[in-house]
């Protein structure tokens, strides 16, 4: 059966002032020059890691740490903020890259019920792959 599949991809500098964002939301006044690095991994936890930079009085610089539905929410907020369109129903899966990150979206078929899991959007993060590999060899072949 056809799957339709959205990709939205965010650079690093977007990651970090969604991240920025959701963190004011939750009380953490971070804003995008407080961070000296951000390390984003395809761990199944913890996605990425923001260290801030060193403190004036000599402290070691603090870091954050931001679960993988963290970074999902923060991203979906950009989104509304940015007004980029996202639908409610799709399954929404992120999708680490060197320099930023996807947000993969699963829109569902006839009969089937939306749902957000890991999961199952690690087969969605596959079949892309797989798509965007089969695309660069139909426009090669072009």
């Amino acid at each position: 059966m056809p799957m339709e599949l959205r990709k939205i991809m965010f650079t690093l500098a977007e990651v970090e002032a969604a991240l920025c964002a959701f963190c004011r939301g939750r009380g953490t006044a971070v804003t995008e020059t407080d961070i000296g690095r951000t390390i984003i991994s395809d761990s199944p936890r913890d996605t990425v890691v923001m260290t801030l930079k060193k403190k004036q009085n000599g402290e070691p610089p603090a870091s954050l740490t931001l679960r993988r539905d963290e970074v999902t929410e923060s991203l979906i907020q950009y989104c509304i903020r940015h007004r980029i369109p996202l639908p409610r129903a799709g399954r929404k899966v992120l999708w680490p890259q060197e320099d930023g990150i996807s947000l993969l979206v699963t829109l569902p078929t006839a009969g089937e019920r939306p749902v957000m899991a890991e999961k199952e959007g690690e087969k969605d993060r596959d079949a892309f792959a797989g798509a965007a590999a089969l695309q660069g060899l139909i426009s090669r072949k072009a």
